[in-house]
């Protein structure tokens, strides 16, 4: 890497402070137990918390490495089952955008490959929120908030009910130019289960499969409004250039 992107990166604030296993997001107070990554990020929500970006791992995948670097916090999961599937996981978090308030964000950027021939690829990056769902399918790079069809759901928008202390919504989203589809169900405490599947085919020997999920947070707007943050934030993210190494 050129001296001068070395130079710079040591110039930043670190945003994660790594602990053992356990990651804190110093801006955010948003803490991770990279050990339990199922569980993700658990982020203060009022009086409650929410969890995002959670990884689900086959059986026995074990954390092997793990380093924070500005914005980057990532792990590496070495296999424990008959798939051979060894996956990389970085959680990036946003800075502060003066134009949008009160939103915080983060995307999961997720790898995987195997030693085998060919072994099923399929991730699920969950997270969990209390309220009303709206579904939404990418559309020319914005969201399409009223007809997306079953099967072909890649963006949510999750609001609290507007009372104080819970008048935020949740936006979780699949990048456009990635295969996968966010599906929901009840989850625990009342709150929605929202599962990004990802790598819907089999990836074979020498193949990096790779995948960005995002997740905002922030103020709960009239549904009336032409375009509120979660459609700017949106459409930042169709347009942000791939990433090309973790």
């Amino acid at each position: 890497m050129p001296e001068s992107s070395d130079a710079s990166a040591t110039c930043e604030p670190p945003r994660w402070r790594l602990s053992g296993m356990q990651a804190t997001d110093e801006i955010a107070q948003a803490q991770v137990n990279l050990a339990e990554p199922r569980l993700g990020l658990v982020v203060p929500d009022g009086d409650a918390e929410m969890r995002l970006l959670g990884l689900e791992l086959p059986e026995g995948c074990r954390p092997t490495e793990v380093w924070s670097r500005g914005a980057d916090l990532t792990a590496v999961y070495e296999p424990g089952d008959a798939r051979q599937l060894r996956v990389t996981a970085m959680w990036r978090a946003a800075g502060a955008d003066e134009q949008l308030p009160g939103v915080r964000s983060w995307q999961m950027v997720l790898s995987a490959q195997t030693s085998l021939l060919s072994s099923l690829a399929e991730l699920s990056v969950r997270s969990q929120r209390v309220g009303e769902v709206a579904e939404g399918c990418w559309h020319e790079g914005r969201v399409d908030w009223q007809h997306a069809a079953a099967g072909e759901v890649t963006c949510l928008r999750v609001c609290g009910p507007a009372a104080e202390g819970s008048g935020s919504c949740l936006v979780i989203a699949i990048h456009p130019d990635d295969a996968g589809v966010v599906e929901h169900a009840d989850g625990e405490a009342d709150a929605r289960l929202v599962r990004c599947r990802l790598f819907p085919r089999d990836v074979e020997k020498g193949v990096l499969l790779r995948s960005r999920v995002l997740v905002a947070v922030g103020p709960r707007e009239s549904q009336e409004a032409a375009e509120g943050w979660p459609d700017a934030v949106l459409r930042r993210f169709a347009g942000s250039e791939p990433i090309l190494s973790t």
